[in-house]
């Protein structure tokens, strides 16, 4: 079933059916496969939309998903650790926050809106600790990254430099959530950016 899952800031989970646990050294391990027409979205703020998806039509025709696995390891101590990894196929958009609105949905804008540039990035999503409220430090935040084929012309190379790099953490003892959003520190906030690879 293809479903939809929008990063903006906050990841949502959704986990389906043949869903694997297992046990090492008083560890519960989850994990999982999810299947997403749009599963990841970011936003440059200006004209720049980056777009992954599960499947290679990005759910806009009959093609089958590609792979996506989560796992989360929940520990003696009761920390829970979340990692999400796989190949994303991906879209280069050029609109407008009003021309992105004029659609229905993202999946709408993903199959009808024209895209500068496509093929598939590295993605890794993680957070150490999936309940804030717990004690100690909680650092979390995804990684998006790779080379994509121009579509336009717009890069002698023919290629596209897409990087995201996007980690949040909250300090030891905060009284999350009261403490929000003056208890989320940004580490690091790169991207989402496109740009031509030097041709040589």
């Amino acid at each position: 079933m293809k479903r939809l899952c929008v990063a903006l800031c906050t990841a949502l989970l959704t986990t389906v059916p043949g869903i694997a646990t297992a046990q090492s050294e008083g560890a519960l391990i989850v994990r999982g496969n999810d299947e997403y027409a749009v599963a990841w979205l970011e936003f440059d703020g200006n004209h720049t939309w980056v777009i992954s998806s599960n499947y290679p039509d990005f759910g806009c025709g009959l093609a089958a998903a590609g792979t996506d696995s989560w796992q989360i390891v929940a520990t003696p101590v009761g920390a829970q650790h979340f990692r999400e990894h796989g190949l994303l196929f991906t879209r280069v958009y050029h609109a407008t926050p009003a021309e992105f609105r004029e659609h229905a949905s993202p999946p709408v804008f993903v199959c009808e809106h024209p895209y500068v540039a496509e093929g598939i990035l590295s993605f890794l999503k993680y957070d150490n600790q999936t309940d804030p409220a717990a004690p100690g430090a909680n650092v979390w935040g995804h990684v998006l990254n790779g080379t994509l084929r121009d579509l336009v012309g717009a890069c002698r190379s023919g290629m596209v430099k897409v990087d995201v790099l996007h980690l949040w953490s909250i300090l030891p003892h905060a009284d999350f959530p009261a403490c929000a959003p003056g208890c989320v520190k940004v580490r690091v906030s790169k991207g989402p950016t496109a740009e031509c690879v030097n041709s040589r």
